[in-house]
């Protein structure tokens, strides 16, 4: 079922917000957006996430040792400026840094993980940790590829948060959340309050697409 149509006095006003936004540079143009999807499929999309494995799977999503390469984790909750304007996007900014999971613990680069108190893990285990979030990723785009933008109902959009619990269950974190969807190309968002971020990067990787 289709959303209903706007009231013709709102329309005005989101055109006239539209507009006044481009124009102050609060909001991205169209080719903006393109080009900085561009930039973070061509370092984070699925084609690049499905080809690594190993440890340099596990440093391109978390690694914070290489301050020249800056890791997903890094571009998802830090990165704002001419190359990707991150908060644009949205944004997952403040907690503590588990909640990506496992994070490099910058003082001596071991890899920290667990649901509740940081625990040094293995490399072994830090890279079976990092592909199963890339899997979960993997799946989160298949999903959002097919769904109808068109359609903002509430209905479309309940199906499309129990089918990501479903296809990305650890990074889902907890059931019956909200997800946070944004189209770039339209600049329209649903707000929600995830309960681990990175299901908002398994977005920001299907919008690169």
């Amino acid at each position: 079922m289709s959303a209903p149509p706007l009231d013709p006095r709102l329309r005005e006003e989101l055109k006239a917000a539209l507009e006044s936004g481009l124009a102050s540079g609060d909001l991205m143009a169209p080719y903006q957006v393109a080009e900085h999807l561009r930039r973070f499929r061509d370092r984070f999309g699925p084609d690049v996430l499905r080809a690594l494995d190993g440890e340099a799977l596990l440093r391109l999503m978390h690694g914070r040792q290489d301050g020249e390469s800056r890791c997903l984790a890094y571009w998802l909750e830090y990165k704002n400026d001419d190359e990707f304007a991150g908060t644009k996007f949205g944004g997952i900014g403040g907690g503590a840094a588990l909640k990506f999971g496992i994070y490099q613990r910058q003082s001596d680069g071991a890899w920290m993980g667990s649901a509740r108190q940081p625990q040094v893990l293995t490399v072994e285990d830090a890279v079976s940790k990092a592909r199963q979030q890339r899997n979960e990723l993997l799946a989160g785009v298949e999903i959002l590829k097919d769904l109808d933008v068109s359609d903002a109902s509430d209905e479309v959009y309940a199906r499309l948060q129990s089918a990501m619990e479903a296809a990305a269950p650890d990074l889902s974190g907890r059931p019956v959340t909200q997800v946070l969807v944004f189209d770039p190309l339209r600049q329209t968002r649903s707000v929600s309050q995830p309960a681990i971020p990175a299901v908002s990067s398994a977005e920001v990787v299907a919008n690169a697409t």
